[in-house]
């Protein structure tokens, strides 16, 4: 393990009689002025050097300190004791419209999936999180916000949304200076990388986790996590919003500042630290810097900001770094001009112009105005497949990817027919049908599900012009018809995502704080059934549904029935604990067990109970009882 000295860490270290078997330098314990303590896994070398070398990085579990019992930790993860400081939903929805730190939300007329049911968070756990992130497909996890967070903002529960940014601090991406008690710095360090290896980016490589003897000694990430840039989720954001929680603010600098080191061969070109890679992890970066800046300005505006967090001016630089490189589409020639993308990628895909345009108008929202000359230069991507004017007839959906170097929308919907790019090839009779009629009556052919983020796109247009904000309507005079034009397709559609169901008008959003609960604890008693008779010795198991808190109380009725011996559980499964059920004398009986599912004894209790009949001299049946 590495062992930098005592002067180079910033919090306390782990101590022998905490972490069985022995202390470890790369576990730091941080204790925050709100109250939480971070267990933080990961350091850097005291002083990240210029030869790429990095700390010997690690995985540890299970382990236990005081009543937490830690199944996994990997590097670079965190997990924290709120015990003091507990999570308060604080913001409503229409709160949030109305600061100007998201679209509003609220149902559109087309049916509205209902809130599905909640996996709640547990210590080191994932929650409903896709850990392998380039898993592609429709996933309730991508976009401006996830479908969690939209249910929060359609003024639903939004425990589901609180979960995944407790998730966040799970996913192995914190890469800590410790020198500093910050996020690695990127201003200071510009090629500073987690690619699979030294070497190959620049420096300083920060190892993503120990090296993975199956993937040719690669360093690769732990708990079978895999972050990408390209499906990268809104964790944090949202939650820090609805609460103002500094450990949602402070995670959501290490997600930001992953979406720039992940990929560091742009900022070996241009000794800045800029964002490479897909469009769609382009615009997810730029997405996650816009709410890292926002957030951070919103914590400051309440005060000193704490000494482990980032200013909100670092942020701002990266963005000015990534408007100096990426604003420069707006005086591109040839094919990029034409289909207006922001990073010339062929074949390109539409929806994937979508999610820029959601980060960019996202950043326009939230008071980033320098970035309004590219977002309305982008926004002709969409508006040209929406119009029927273009060539390209927006009544054949949204097209998977489109051949750019055809230099012309009508050139690159034609070439569909012989060179589709992987996308759906339209059969003559449909190219006959959308020459008569480019909106095909409002019902698109195929594509639907892209076409949700196009009609939110136009919907963020709309709201941006009507809250004077930035005058859409005055570049793109039918700015509305295409809107229109999205709309009935999505209606004749018949559904819509939650992360897309935006709307124009804020007198829509919900304006009642739902308070975040957390999941009711359940917990069950199992016991073998047969020969529950006088003299014989059972085992009965408790089973939680998360992390219990030492050893739960066990209690029989009549006393008199059995002597009790219980067990904790176990650091590898901290939410099963066992008791030895020695049985006295014959008649029915109540096994009782109470857990702490919250270190606080009495917070979250969990109680289950069986019942059962003991004879002298056969086995009878017991049934479960839970209370």
């Amino acid at each position: 393990m590495s062992s930098p000295g005592a002067a180079d860490l910033t919090g306390s270290v782990i101590t022998p009689a905490q972490t069985p078997p022995t202390a470890d330098t790369n576990l730091q314990v941080l204790s925050r002025s709100d109250g939480r303590v971070v267990y933080h896994l990961g350091i850097l070398n005291p002083a990240p050097p210029a030869d790429g070398s990095a700390a010997l990085a690690e995985n540890l579990g299970p382990y236990t300190i005081g009543p937490f019992n830690v199944p996994a930790h990997w590097w670079c993860a965190r997990w924290t004791d709120r015990t003091n400081c507990p999570i308060t939903i604080k913001k409503s929805p229409a709160q949030i419209v109305s600061a100007k730190r998201m679209f509003p939300y609220a149902p559109i007329g087309v049916p509205l999936d209902a809130q599905p049911s909640r996996v709640p968070y547990t210590l080191m756990g994932s929650s409903s999180v896709v850990i392998y992130e380039p898993t592609t497909g429709e996933r309730p996890d991508i976009g401006l916000i996830t479908d969690n967070s939209a249910f929060y903002m359609l003024g639903d529960d939004p425990s589901p949304m609180i979960d995944w940014a407790l998730v966040g601090e799970t996913c192995p991406l914190h890469f800590r200076d410790q020198t500093t008690g910050l996020p690695i710095n990127l201003l200071t360090y510009p090629t500073a990388n987690s690619f699979d290896a030294p070497g190959y980016q620049g420096s300083p490589w920060l190892a993503k986790g120990p090296p993975n003897p199956n993937q040719g000694g690669y360093s690769t990430f732990g708990g079978n996590w895999t972050p990408q840039q390209a499906h990268h989720p809104e964790y944090d954001y949202m939650a820090f919003e609805a609460t103002g929680d500094l450990g949602f603010l402070e995670s959501l600098q290490f997600h930001a500042n992953f979406m720039v080191l992940t990929n560091a061969t742009l900022s070996g070109q241009q000794g800045k630290a800029t964002i490479t890679g897909e469009y769609r992890g382009i615009s997810w970066g730029l997405r996650t810097l816009f709410m890292a800046h926002i957030a951070t300005a919103d914590a400051e505006s309440l005060g000193p900001l704490p000494s482990y967090l980032l200013p909100s001016s670092y942020f701002k630089t990266l963005l000015d770094q990534q408007l100096a490189y990426y604003g420069a589409a707006i005086t591109s020639t040839g094919w990029q001009q034409t289909f207006h993308l922001v990073s010339p990628q062929t074949p390109f895909a539409p929806w994937q112009c979508d999610y820029m345009l959601s980060a960019l108008g996202f950043g326009v929202l939230t008071g980033h105005s320098d970035w309004a000359p590219l977002y309305l230069w982008a926004l002709n991507n969409a508006i040209d497949r929406l119009s029927g004017t273009s060539g390209y007839p927006p009544g054949w959906g949204g097209a998977y990817y489109l051949d750019a170097t055809q230099n012309s929308w009508a050139a690159a919907f034609a070439a569909l027919q012989t060179n589709n790019q992987g996308s759906t090839a339209p059969t003559a009779a449909q190219v006959a049908a959308l020459t008569a009629d480019p909106f095909n009556g409002g019902v698109a052919m195929q594509g639907q599900q892209y076409l949700m983020t196009t009609r939110s796109i136009m919907v963020h247009a709309q709201y941006l012009d009507s809250q004077g904000i930035l005058p859409v309507r005055t570049t793109f005079t039918n700015l509305d018809a295409c809107f229109a034009a999205a709309d009935k397709m999505i209606k004749n559609y018949g559904s819509v995502d939650p992360r897309e169901s935006t709307v124009s008008n804020p007198a829509l959003v919900s304006t009642v704080i739902v308070p975040y609960v957390p999941e009711p604890p359940e917990g069950t008693i199992t016991m073998p059934s047969s020969s529950l008779i006088v003299g014989t010795t059972h085992t009965a198991t408790f089973t939680a549904n998360g992390p219990l808190y030492g050893t739960p109380a066990w209690t029989i009725t009549p006393s008199t029935a059995a002597t009790l011996t219980p067990a904790a559980p176990s650091a590898s499964t901290p939410d099963v604990a066992t008791c030895g059920v020695a049985f006295l004398a014959a008649g029915a009986f109540t096994l009782s067990c109470v857990g702490q599912a919250d270190p606080t004894v009495g917070v979250n209790p969990i109680t289950a109970s069986l019942a059962g009949t003991v004879i002298l001299q056969e086995a009878t049946s017991a049934t479960l009882t839970l209370v």
